[in-house]
């Protein structure tokens, strides 16, 4: 309630990942299982929340889990939100993607670009995070093996 309908042109979410359904990896800090499971915020309010206080065209972008696209693409739909841009993140080499960036337009018309993120592969899984991840969070980027 401290912004009127219509207020912004942009909003960025990184929500909690995992459903109430779901106590994987579920902490016993509240505040932790807070921030990764839907106990008070979930899909629908992200989006009703958007809904109202985003301008018509304007964007939600949002990191998420790939396993929950498909639940999220339905619940972007019933909201009025047309998915525009995904980008998979492969973290690690050779490994499938856990998180994607994703953005959306408030009534936005069909038209889906699922954005390349292949540069600095190689070949062999060495347990180390890819070039492109390294990029994105420097030599600081934590390698486990």
């Amino acid at each position: 309630n401290l912004f009127g309908d219509d207020y912004f042109d942009v909003i960025t979410c990184n929500p909690p990942y995992f459903d109430t359904n779901n106590s994987l990896f579920e902490n016993v800090n509240s505040i932790k299982a807070i921030a990764r499971h839907e106990k008070l915020l979930n899909l629908d309010d992200i989006f009703t929340i958007s809904k109202r206080v985003l301008k018509t065209n304007g964007r939600l972008a949002m990191v998420h889990r790939t396993e929950r696209l498909t639940q999220i693409l339905d619940t972007a739909s019933k909201y009025g939100f047309m998915a525009k841009k995904i980008r998979f993140i492969y973290p690690k080499e050779n490994r499938d993607s856990d998180l994607m960036l994703i953005e959306f337009v408030k009534g936005g018309k069909k038209g889906l670009k699922m954005l390349y993120s292949g540069k600095g592969w190689k070949s062999n899984y060495t347990g180390n995070y890819n070039i492109e991840i390294k990029n994105m969070f420097g030599d600081d980027a934590h390698d486990t093996k």
